[in-house]
C-alpha cells in the first residue's frame, strides 16, 4: 500500500467520525449552516480524493451524496429523518469500501446501486422533505469582512517570525512505535528504581548528585512519553450520537445524548479497553432505562428521554458517569428475578439490603428484560462490563432511584503502563498496593491495639473518627504465617474497593515507588487477590494486590463462619525463595536462542573415559568426559546429537560465535579412575540445546539398515535403495528416577534456580515467580505436575524454561542429560496404564535401554486445566 492510499484511509476514518456526529446533530437542528457546509465539504473531498485514486465505486456514491446536499445547502430542501438515515447508510457504506480497501488495497465486489438510488430519489423527488419555504442558501464559506486599513510596514529588521502552519506542528506516528517507547521507559524506570536503591545504601557516594539527576530525568521524560499517548475521550465518544440516534429508532423513543468532558484525556490503551463497556452502558441506558413516549407522558415527563456522558478528573483517576432520566431499577423486581434464575439463595436475598440488590444485575446471567430481543436480554451484558473494568483496575459503581433514573459510575486509571503503588510486606514477602486505592495510613499502638481493635459478629473492626472499619488481616487472606508477634503495633493501610471501604492489616509499610506493572501468566490468573507482578529495585518479583479481590475474599470467608478467615489462614504457605545463579545467553542465528555458564567448567586427562563414555570438547578445546545415559542410548539403537561446534569461552569479551551450537549435558563429575573435573566458575549451568536442523529428514546411504529399540533391524526390504527417515530431536531432563524428553523447539534456556518469589493461595505446581533478565517467568515443579515423591534434601534442581503461548514458563527438573536425535518410526503410543503417571501430560514413549523415554507434552504440562482423559 503506497503512502497516498495510507494518508487517505487515516484521514477518511476521522473524518467519518466526525460525519456521524453532524449528521445527527443536524437531525436534531435543521438550521446549523456551518455544520451542513463542513458535511459538504467532507463528502467534496472524500469523492475528489475516490477518482484521483480510481475508486469508481466510492467516487459513485460520493458523488450522489454530494448532488444531495449540494440541494440542501442551496436552500432547495430541508434536512428531515429520512434524508439524515439515507446519510448515515452512506456513511456507512463508505466504511465498507475503506475497510475493503485497507484490507486488500481493491474496491471489492459490493454492490452500493441502492445507496445511489435512494440518493437519487431524494434528490429529485424529496416529497415531506421539501421545504414549504426554501431556506436562505448557505455559503461556502463566510462573506470575507472589509479589510482593516493596513498598518504601516515595519523595518526588516523589526518583522516577527511568521507563525508557524498547523501541518509544520504535528506528525503522524504510528501507535505501535508509541508502545515500544512506553515499554523502553518502563524498563528504563525499572532500571532507575535499582540505581537509587543502590545509592541509598551507599554512604557519601560521589555519585549521589549524577543519581538524583538521572532520577529527575527519567521521570520528566515518563511523563513525556505517557503524554505522547494520551487522547481525549472525545474521540471515544464521537460515535455515540449516532449509535443513540439509532438505538433510539428502532425502539421507537425519543431520546437526547449529552456529553461533557470531551477534552479529559486517557491512556489510548485504557480508552481501547473501555469502549465496549462503555458503548454496552449506553445502549442499556436507551434499551432499558428510557420510557416509551407514552409512559413518561404517564409519569408526567417529557416525550424526550435524556442520556447523559459526563467524564472529570476525581483523585487521580478518571470517572465517567452515564446518568439517564428514565424509569430506574425496582430492586424487589431484581431480586424476583435474581430468585427466578436462582442467583441468590432465598435467605440471602432476604437479609440484603436496597443497594446490595442493585448490584446482583452485575452476576453472571442476570438480565430484567421479559424476552430476548436482538438488543438485550441475553444476561450476558453488565458482569462482562465489570469485568473488563477491573482489569484494567477501575471499578464500577451503580446508583437508581425507582422512577427518576440510574447512574452507572466507572472509576478508572489514567494509564496502565506505570502507576505509583506503596509497598508493604507481609509474612516477609513484599506487596505493590496500587496508589488509586489508597485512602490514608494508621499505625495503632500495641499499648492500645487491644482496646481499640472490637470484634463485631466474629470480624475485627476499628472505630475510626466515630466510624466502624473493618480490618482484613492479609496474611489471614494470603495464608502465610505473620513476621509481627501478636501485641505489636498494627499497620493499618486503608483502602477502597467499589464502594467497600476496609482497613488492610500488613507486618510492615515500606516508601511509594512507580512500578512497572507486568501481567501474569495463565496459571496464576484464578488466584483472584493479584492484579499483575512488578520487578523492585534489587531485582526481586514482587506481586501487586487486587484490592477489590481481596476484599471479595476476605468478605467471602467473612460470610462463610464467623472462623472463615482463621480456616483460610491455616492454607500451608508456598516453598520459601531459593538461591542460585545466573547464565549467559546468546543468540546465535534465526530461529534459536543458546545459553551458557558464566565460566565454563575445565576438564584434565585423556580424550577417553574408562567407563567408555565418549568425550566432547570443552573450552579451548579440552576433553570433558560425557556421561547420563549416552551410551546406553547409542548401544540401544539411538545417537546423540553430534557436538560440531564446541562453544568458546564466556568471558568479559568473548563471546561464542554467531550460529555455533551446544549440547545439553550433565554437569562434568568425577569418573572411577579417571580425570577429575572441576567447576571455575560460580554455578552449575546448563548450555542450551541445539536448535533442529531445517531438514530433520535424513537419507541414509543406500543399503543401510538401522535398529529401533524392541523391534529390530529396519531397511531397505526388497532390491536396495535409501530408505528416507524423520527424526524428531528431545532434550532429556531426569525427574524422581524417570527419563522425560522435552522437544528442543520448544526451549528456551536451562538455567540453575534463581531466588523466587513464592505466590500464596497459587496451586501447589506452581513454586513461584522469578526475574530473568527483566521477563516474570512463573515455575512449576515436575515433581508436584506427575505426583511424585517430593525430592531428597540437598537437591537444587535446574529450570528448564519453555516456549509457550503465554510466554517463557520454568519446569523445575532434577537434572538435564543430552539431546538424542531420535526416528520417528521408533516413536510408540501410549501404553494402558504408565505406573500411577497422568498419561495426558505425554505424547508418546520411545524405549530406550531398559527405561522408558517419556515425551512431555509442554502445552498440557504448563495448563493447569483438567485435561480430557485418554
Amino acid at each position: 500500500m503506497n503512502d497516498i492510499v495510507r494518508d487517505f484511509l487515516l484521514e477518511s476514518h476521522e473524518s467519518l467520525a466526525q460525519l456521524d456526529l453532524d449528521l445527527v446533530t443536524l437531525e436534531q437542528e435543521p438550521g446549523e449552516r456551518e455544520t451542513l457546509a463542513r458535511v459538504f465539504r467532507t463528502i467534496h473531498t472524500v469523492k475528489g480524493t475516490a477518482g484521483f485514486l480510481g475508486l469508481a465505486k466510492l467516487q459513485n456514491v460520493s458523488h450522489a451524496a454530494e448532488t444531495l446536499l449540494g440541494r440542501l445547502r442551496a436552500g432547495e430542501l430541508t434536512f428531515t429523518a429520512e434524508i439524515a438515515g439515507a446519510l448515515l447508510g452512506v456513511v456507512d457504506a463508505i466504511r465498507q469500501m475503506l475497510a475493503q480497501l485497507e484490507a486488500t488495497e481493491q474496491e471489492g465486489d459490493g454492490d452500493y446501486s441502492a445507496h445511489v438510488r435512494a440518493l437519487e430519489q431524494l434528490t429529485r423527488d424529496p416529497g415531506s422533505s421539501r421545504a414549504r419555504k426554501p431556506q436562505e442558501p448557505v455559503p461556502d464559506s463566510p462573506a470575507p469582512a472589509p479589510a482593516p486599513p493596513e498598518p504601516p510596514r515595519a523595518a526588516p529588521g523589526d518583522e516577527e517570525p511568521r507563525a508557524p502552519h498547523i501541518s509544520d506542528t504535528s506528525v503522524r506516528v504510528d501507535t505501535g512505535l508509541l508502545d515500544t517507547l512506553m515499554t523502553l521507559v518502563g524498563e528504563l524506570v525499572l532500571a532507575r528504581n535499582q540505581i537509587v536503591q543502590f545509592n541509598r545504601a551507599q554512604e557519601g557516594t560521589a555519585y549521589h548528585s549524577a543519581v538524583q539527576r538521572l532520577n529527575t530525568l527519567t521521570t520528566e521524560l515518563q511523563a513525556g512519553v505517557t503524554k505522547t499517548r494520551m487522547q481525549p475521550i472525545g474521540n471515544l465518544w464521537a460515535k455515540f450520537p449516532r449509535l443513540v440516534r439509532d438505538l433510539a429508532v428502532a425502539c421507537g423513543k425519543q431520546v437526547r445524548l449529552e456529553l461533557e468532558g470531551h477534552d479529559t484525556e486517557l491512556d489510548r490503551s485504557i480508552i481501547e479497553a473501555v469502549r465496549d463497556p462503555l458503548t454496552h452502558m449506553v445502549r442499556n441506558a436507551v434499551d432499558h432505562g428510557i420510557e416509551p413516549p407514552a409512559g413518561r407522558a404517564a409519569a408526567g415527563k417529557p416525550a424526550e428521554g435524556r442520556v447523559r456522558l459526563h467524564a472529570f478528573h476525581e483523585g487521580g483517576k478518571v470517572v465517567i458517569e452515564i446518568t439517564d432520566d428514565g424509569a430506574g431499577i425496582d430492586p424487589v423486581r431484581v431480586r424476583d428475578k435474581a430468585l427466578a434464575a436462582q442467583l441468590i439463595a432465598p435467605d440471602r436475598a432476604a437479609a440484603m439490603t436496597e443497594r446490595e440488590l442493585l448490584r446482583l444485575v452485575f452476576l453472571p446471567g442476570f438480565s430484567t428484560a421479559d424476552r430476548v430481543s436482538p438488543l438485550s436480554g441475553r444476561g450476558v451484558g453488565m458482569d462482562v462490563v465489570r469485568t473488563n473494568i477491573e482489569k484494567i483496575g477501575g471499578t464500577v459503581d451503580l446508583d437508581s432511584q425507582r422512577g427518576l433514573g440510574t447512574t452507572l459510575r466507572m472509576r478508572i486509571p489514567l494509564t496502565l503502563a506505570i502507576v505509583p503503588a506503596l509497598i508493604v510486606t507481609t509474612g516477609g514477602d513484599r506487596y505493590a498496593i496500587p496508589q488509586v486505592n489508597l485512602i490514608e495510613l494508621l499505625r495503632i499502638d500495641g499499648a492500645v491495639t487491644w482496646g481499640a481493635v472490637e470484634n463485631v459478629y466474629g470480624a475485627p473492626v476499628y472505630r475510626l473518627r466515630d466510624a466502624l472499619l473493618p480490618l482484613v488481616y492479609l496474611h489471614r487472606v494470603l495464608g502465610v504465617d505473620p513476621a509481627d508477634a501478636p501485641g505489636d503495633a498494627l499497620h493499618v493501610v486503608v483502602v477502597q474497593a467499589d464502594d467497600y471501604r476496609f482497613g488492610l492489616v500488613v507486618d510492615a509499610i515500606h516508601d511509594t515507588e512507580e512500578i512497572v506493572v507486568k501481567p501474569l501468566q495463565k496459571p496464576l490468573k484464578p488466584v483472584g487477590v493479584f492484579a499483575g507482578a512488578t520487578i523492585m529495585g534489587d531485582g526481586q518479583v514482587a506481586l501487586i494486590l487486587d484490592v477489590p479481590g481481596v476484599g471479595q475474599r476476605a468478605r467471602a470467608a467473612g460470610r462463610g463462619s464467623r472462623t472463615g478467615a482463621s480456616r483460610l489462614a491455616g492454607w500451608p504457605p508456598g516453598p520459601r525463595p531459593r538461591t542460585g545463579s545466573s547464565c549467559c545467553c546468546s543468540r546465535p542465528g534465526p530461529p534459536g536462542r543458546a545459553a551458557w555458564p558464566s565460566r565454563w567448567p575445565a576438564s584434565r586427562g585423556s580424550r577417553s573415559s574408562p567407563r567408555g563414555g565418549r568425550t566432547g570438547r570443552g573450552p579451548r578445546g579440552r576433553p570433558v568426559p560425557r556421561r547420563g545415559p549416552a551410551a546406553g542410548a547409542s548401544r540401544a539403537g539411538l545417537r546423540p546429537a553430534p557436538n560440531r561446534y564446541p562453544p568458546a569461552p564466556c568471558g568479559p569479551r568473548r563471546r561464542p560465535a554467531p550460529g555455533r551450537r551446544v549440547r545439553v549435558g550433565p554437569a562434568p563429575r568425577r569418573a572411577r579412575g579417571g580425570p577429575r573435573a572441576r567447576h571455575r566458575g560460580r554455578g552449575d549451568h546448563r548450555p542450551l540445546a541445539p536448535r533442529p536442523r531445517r531438514h530433520p529428514v535424513q537419507r541414509r546411504r543406500p543399503g543401510a539398515r538401522h535398529r529401533v529399540p524392541g523391534r529390530g533391524p529396519v531397511g531397505p526390504r526388497r532390491g536396495g535403495g535409501s530408505v528416507v527417515t524423520a527424526e524428531r530431536q528431545f532434550c532429556t531432563v531426569h525427574l524422581a528416577g524417570h527419563v522425560f524428553g522435552i522437544d528442543v523447539m520448544k526451549i528456551q534456556e536451562v538455567v540453575r534456580v534463581r531466588e523466587m518469589t513464592r505466590v500464596p493461595l497459587a496451586p501447589p505446581v506452581v513454586v513461584g515467580l522469578m526475574n530473568l533478565r527483566g521477563e516474570i517467568v512463573t515455575v512449576l515443579d515436575l515433581r508436584r505436575r506427575f505426583g511424585l515423591p517430593e525430592p531428597p534434601p540437598g537437591l537444587v534442581p535446574l529450570n528448564v524454561v519453555v516456549r509457550t503461548d503465554e510466554g517463557p514458563i520454568s519446569l523445575l527438573v532434577d537434572d538435564v542429560g543430552d539431546v538424542f536425535l531420535v526416528p520417528e518410526s521408533a516413536f510408540e503410543e501410549l501404553p494402558e496404564t504408565l505406573r500411577g503417571l497422568p498419561a495426558e501430560l505425554l505424547s508418546g514413549v520411545y524405549k530406550l535401554d531398559g527405561q522408558l523415554l517419556l515425551v512431555l507434552d509442554t502445552r498440557r504440562a504448563v495448563s493447569l486445566d483438567p485435561a480430557p482423559a485418554r
